[in-house]
Formats: structure tokens, C-alpha cells, sequence
């Protein structure tokens, strides 16, 4: 009937003389422990279930081992430690992680080894997809086996070079390619096994046949197709928003017909254009005369005539270089020499005999190094480098 301190069990146990095991101390101590007793071992929900690998490795999930008589894989460890409560820094835990360690674990290489890779003349390859190989004692896919050997080896282990030898020749081909040296019509089709297909889905179908540069099939497909689905790059692009030597800003996100197309962003034209037309053709000069007038902002210009305006004038005056618009003033052909009506506008016209292309953009030109487009926003800005 008198409150006391849990730890005047101690002396009450020792002036009764109540030994360790005998009934009184084993009813005392059910009837009290959980009143004044903590324990000093942590919760199980604190403690962590042991990891194979620990923090050195990660853990192969392919591999299987023998364990207690009977093959399991390496990923079942994990299973095993929790449903038998073996924990994380657990004497039980550091003896298995010991044993099976180099079995089952590895550490992710820095530079994975790339089993097809590049070859000393530069020539890249692709994996067959197709194809099946033995490594590692399994028989894996080739697109398998490149995985797993890239995640585990170093580039320059021995064993990626001992990879790349044995079956690179087998896994590794130069995709075929259908253009070659000249560039893809990425907006040309052609009818291909029965049916309508964009000529750059050759390239998927290459790399699922396995079709190598040099083929048979790679020579024949390029003879059908080359010439519908490949274009040289123009010497000089046609770039829709320059008028002679002046730059304007383009309305990229409107929308205007286009040969054909009845609804077709301005930046999708200006990409056609720049990749598939030279300056001074008759397409580029009669699509940049039908479309300077909703494609570009006519009262923004950037002059590139003038290189170094602080040079030559000693002036800062940003209007050396900025050429100001009249609105909608749009040009009309006067003659054959390709000038204006309206003299404020330096907008092209739609006539090719009355446009002349003007300003220095031949292929010889020192001067001129190339086009270039610099986004901001959603605004695209053509400039020349």
C-alpha cells in the first residue's frame, strides 16, 4: 500500500534475500516489468532487415547460388533476412554478406564498358536485336547482354575487351543508311511494303532487320528510295524572315497555308525552307514574298551590312543597325532590277523576274560563316554568325 521507486526493488530484494529464479522474483518481475523496465536493445521496427551487398554493391539479380542445399537467386536474400529476422550489422548478417558477396554483388563501373562502340576509323554501331548469344553462362539476347555489361564492367577491364572480341561480330553491325552524305526529306514518303511510309522510318527498319551498310539489301533499298527521300543541303538556305542584308523577327507561332498544307505553323516553314531551298530559288523568293507580311514582323530588323557600326561611325545610335517597318506597306515590283514601289518596306515581293536576291552570301564569301537561329521565348530570331 506504499508508493515507491522502481528502483527500490533492488533493495527490497536484496533485505528479503529473494535469489534470481526462485517464484518470488519471477512473479515480482511480471507484475512490475513493464512498469520499470526499458529495454536495451532497439525495436525491431528500428532495425533494418541485412543487405547481401551492404553500401559496397548492388546486388545481381540474374545470378543464383547454392544456399542450404537448394539454388536460389541472389535477389532472394532479401526475403530470407527479413522473414528470419536477420538484421543490418548482425554478426549472422556480416558472415553471409562475406560468403556470397562476390557472388551476388558488384559496384557500378564509373565508364561502362560499350560492347559496340566506335571503331578507330569512327564508324559507329548499332546491337542486333535479333540475335541471341551465350555469356556468362546464359543465353542471352545480344540487347541483354550489352546491358549487363555495360552496368558491371569498366571500359577498360579485361573482361569488356574480352567481350567486344568474342562477340562483337555476332551482336554488332553499321547500320545501313539511306542517305548517306546527303540529308534526310523529313517531309517526303514513299510507298514501302505495301504501304505509305515518312521516309525517316527506314532507319527503324534498318536497325529491326539488321540491315548493314554495304548490304545487298542496304544497296538496293538506297537505289528505290535515294532520290524521293534525300536532298543536299543548299549552299546558301533560304531563310523566309531576311529581306537582302536585314534580319527580322519572326511570328513563329502563326499560322498560314503552305504548298498545300492549309494550316502550317511559320516556324515549320521557315525549317523547310532553311533546310531544303537555297536563297535565290524561285520556291524560296515567291513563299517569302506570300508570306513575309504574317510570317514576320516587319517593324523589327536587324542590318548585318554594317559589321562594326562603333568602328566605322563612332556611334552607338541603335538605329545604324535597326531598320523600322512602315507597317503594311508591303512592296510591289517597279522593275526588272527588283526595286521597290514603296520605298519605306524592304519586304520581298512575290515575282522572281522583279526579286533580286542582293547582299553577300555567296559559298566563297570569307565573310559569311554560316546561318544561325537563336530562340527566345517563343520568338525566333534568324541572325547570321
Amino acid at each position: 500500500g506504499t508508493d515507491i521507486s522502481c528502483g527500490d526493488f533492488d533493495r527490497i530484494f536484496s533485505s528479503k534475500n529473494i535469489n534470481e529464479g526462485s517464484n518470488k522474483c519471477l512473479t515480482t518481475r511480471e507484475s512490475y516489468f513493464g512498469s520499470c523496465c526499458v529495454s536495451d536493445e532497439p525495436s525491431e521496427a528500428l532495425l533494418e532487415p541485412c543487405d547481401i551487398c551492404g553500401t559496397a554493391g548492388q546486388i545481381d539479380w540474374s545470378k543464383t547460388i547454392q544456399f542450404n542445399g537448394t539454388n536460389i537467386s541472389c535477389g532472394e536474400f532479401g526475403w530470407i533476412f527479413s522473414s528470419s529476422k536477420i538484421y543490418e550489422g548482425s554478426n549472422q548478417c556480416l558472415r553471409m554478406r562475406a560468403s556470397y558477396f562476390g557472388s551476388c554483388c558488384f559496384s557500378t563501373p564509373q565508364d561502362g564498358c560499350n560492347l559496340c562502340g566506335v571503331n578507330a576509323e569512327g564508324n559507329s554501331y548499332e546491337l542486333r536485336t535479333d540475335v541471341s548469344i551465350e555469356f556468362d553462362g546464359e543465353a542471352l539476347s545480344c540487347v541483354e547482354a550489352s546491358y549487363k555489361i555495360s552496368s558491371k564492367f569498366e571500359a577498360t577491364s579485361a573482361t569488356c575487351a574480352n567481350a567486344q572480341v568474342t562477340h562483337f561480330s555476332d551482336c554488332c553491325f553499321q547500320k545501313c543508311s539511306l542517305c548517306g552524305d546527303s540529308l534526310m526529306d523529313w517531309e517526303a514518303s514513299v510507298f514501302f511494303s505495301g504501304k505509305q511510309m515518312p521516309c525517316y522510318e527506314f532507319d527503324k527498319v534498318f536497325q529491326d532487320d539488321g540491315i548493314s551498310e554495304g548490304s545487298n539489301n542496304c544497296d538496293l533499298t538506297r537505289d528505290l528510295y535515294k532520290k524521293e527521300c534525300c536532298i543536299d543541303p543548299p549552299d546558301v538556305p533560304c531563310n523566309l524572315c531576311q529581306s537582302g542584308s536585314t534580319y527580322y523577327q519572326m511570328n513563329s507561332d502563326a499560322i498560314v497555308s503552305y504548298d498545300g498544307t492549309p494550316f502550317i505553323s511559320c516556324l515549320e516553314v521557315y525549317s523547310s525552307l532553311f533546310s531544303r531551298r537555297e536563297q535565290s530559288s524561285e520556291h524560296c523568293i515567291k513563299t517569302k514574298g506570300e508570306l513575309f507580311p504574317q510570317c514576320c514582323d516587319e517593324s523589327t530588323g536587324l542590318d548585318l551590312s554594317v559589321k562594326d557600326p562603333v568602328e566605322s561611325t563612332g556611334s552607338t545610335d541603335s538605329s545604324i543597325q535597326q531598320t523600322q517597318g512602315v507597317g503594311n506597306n508591303f512592296p510591289s515590283p517597279s522593275s526588272d532590277r527588283g526595286d521597290f514601289t514603296n520605298s519605306g518596306s524592304n519586304s520581298p515581293t512575290t515575282t522572281y523576274s522583279t526579286w533580286a536576291y542582293t547582299g553577300d552570301l555567296s559559298p566563297a564569301s570569307t565573310k559569311v560563316l554560316s546561318i544561325g537561329c537563336i530562340a527566345v521565348g517563343t520568338v525566333l530570331w534568324a541572325l547570321l554568325l
